[in-house]
Formats: C-alpha cells, structure tokens, sequence
C-alpha cells in the first residue's frame, strides 16, 4: 500500500526537472534558461533527454557552465522513454516534468515547489497548459484552430476513465513525487508516440489513490505546430497514444472518442466520426465554414492514428505481448 503521508518534510524536498527533446533545438534552452534562473532554496537538477534528434544536442557555453543542468542523449523510443531515462538519471524526490517546446511562466517551479512543501498529501501536481505559438499570416486559420484548442488546457479537465475520475495530467505540466512514480511502475514506454503516456501514468496514480491537485498559478506556455505537416503528425500521434491508453485500461473507445476500428469505418462511419469532432472540439458548433473543414480534417487524422496503432497492438498480441500488462524496462507489472 502506498503512504498517504510525506515522509519527508520541505526542507528535505530537491528538484529534479525532466525535458524530453527531439528536434527543438530552436527552444529548448530558452526552456533551460527560464527554469535555472528561478529562485530556489532546494537542490535543483535539470535533465535534459534527447530522443536521439538528427543533430547532436549540445549546451551553449553560458548554460554548460552550470552544474545543474545534465544532457543525456538516449536511443529513440519516444517522450516516455525519455522521461523515463531522465527520471533514472536524477536523484530528486520531485520530479517535475515539461517538453522542449515550452516556455514555463517565470514562478512556475515555485509555485510547484511551495504547493509540494504545503501540501504533503498530495501525490502530484498539474496546472494550465496555454498557447504561445508565434502567429504567422500564411497559417493564420490552423494558428487560430490550435489557440482556440488550447484554451481547454487552461482549467482542470476531469475525466471518468475504467471507474475512476481524475484529473487529467499533460506532460507539458506535471510534477510527481519519486515514491509514487516508483510505485505506479513509471513512464510506460510502450507508449512510443507523444500522447497517452501522460494519462496513463496519472490514471494509476490516480487508481492506487495518489491526488493529483491543478495549480491553476502554475502556467506553461506551449508552442504548438505553425505547419500542415507537423499538425498532421501531432494528430496522428495524438490517436495512437488514446488508442494504446484505452487497450491498456479496458476503455471503451467511444468514451476516447475512438469511432473506427477498420479502414472502411472511415467512410462508413463517417456520421460518427462528424458527430465526434462535435464533441471533441466543442467549438465547432461556432465555427464557420473552413474552421469547420479544418476541424473534421483534425478529427479523421485522430481516427487513423487510432487505427495505425490497434494495428500495432494486433501485432503485439501475435507477438505474445498483453498491453495491458505491459511493464516499461523495469520488468514490473503495472495494475490496471
């Protein structure tokens, strides 16, 4: 069973910060940056994982320097993995985690940290996730599309997944002390898309009765995709991940807005899937025409990356592998 009490008092807290990188070279030490230069009085480490990026991550000479900060470069196998390898490197007892297309607002790990020292019940903390994406002309109406989205991110989301309610936990913003991670088993990595690693790891949280508290104080700023390209990947992604998420814990797929299940549902399922985006976007009803269009593109993109990745799992079952049981590189099981 897990504590219900801290076992450490604040005095004893030391930070270890998690940042997943691959291929934001652009911001991530901006990122560094604005989280080093935070006043702290508790130990703090850094840890920046790149995710085998095509160029070579490499501190700038100013940043080096500091003792606190640690780049690992680790062999590709997606954000959880990452995390997971950059959880492994630290010693902290509260580990922080946000991307390398974030920007935290200045106070952010403070205001984690004092909600951790007051709050020793607490198993973990989340806050708002708001959009800081540059606005470009030539993507006006998909910059638009994405800040409208975003704006969900800005309160606690609750949800009632396999039984339990939780608050949904983004990896962009989340903090989580040691013991509880180590005890729900950790990142799972086969989760190896961006998209549903988060969730799975505050939903067993959540299920072995570890609480999870929204600081709404505790903001980051997310640059979000300016181009067609990387909005397609971010989607198809964002379905494979929901899709392994609801496998793993028994989750009806409607209630993850997952509608098909073979190719041809694309097409005969077409009213559903128009049906669905209504409910995922709840701006659609409000939209006019292209938004509209865009927003239904968005949706069938979600629903092949669902399929893509039930493919996966088909495959994994020949394999012998059950998902649902499935530990990360520990070779721990993880309850569901």
């Amino acid at each position: 069973m897990l504590e219900r009490q801290s076992s450490c008092r604040a005095s004893q807290l030391a930070v270890a910060v998690i940042i997943p990188h691959f291929e934001h070279h652009d911001n991530v030490w901006a990122c560094v940056r604005l989280i080093l230069t935070e006043p702290l009085a508790q130990p703090l480490r850094v840890v920046v994982v790149d995710d085998e990026s095509s160029v070579l991550l490499a501190p700038p000479t100013d940043l080096a320097a500091d003792d606190r900060l640690q780049v690992l470069r680790v062999n590709h196998g997606g954000p959880a993995h990452a995390r997971r390898a950059g959880v492994e490197a630290s010693v902290g007892n509260l580990l922080v985690f946000t991307d390398a297309d974030c920007q935290p607002r200045r106070g952010w790990l403070g205001e984690i940290v004092a909600a951790a020292e007051a709050r020793p019940w607490a198993a973990g903390f989340t806050g708002p996730v708001v959009d800081n994406t540059p606005a470009a002309r030539r993507f006006a109406l998909l910059h638009s599309f994405m800040q409208s989205i975003s704006e969900l991110d800005h309160v606690a989301q609750c949800f009632e997944y396999a039984g339990q309610t939780m608050i949904g936990t983004i990896g962009a913003n989340l903090a989580v002390r040691r013991r509880w991670y180590d005890d729900v088993g950790g990142f799972d990595t086969s989760f190896r898309y961006p998209g549903g690693e988060d969730y799975d790891l505050g939903l067993r949280i959540q299920q072995a009765s570890g609480k999870i508290e929204f600081l709404e104080d505790a903001v980051v700023h997310h640059v979000y995709p300016r181009n067609v390209r990387h909005l397609i990947a971010r989607w198809l992604t964002y379905g494979r991940g929901k899709a392994r998420f609801g496998i793993k814990h028994g989750i009806p797929f409607y209630e993850l807005n997952i509608v098909c299940r073979r190719r041809r549902d694309l097409l005969l399922k077409s009213p559903f899937i128009l049906a669905t985006a209504q409910t995922h976007f709840p701006q659609f009803a409000h939209s006019g025409l292209l938004r509209k269009a865009v927003i239904i593109f968005v949706e069938y993109l979600f629903q092949l990356g669902a399929l893509a990745e039930l493919r996966a799992l088909n495959d994994d079952n020949r394999d012998g592998t059950d998902v649902r049981q499935h530990s990360a590189s520990s070779g721990r099981k993880i309850a569901t």
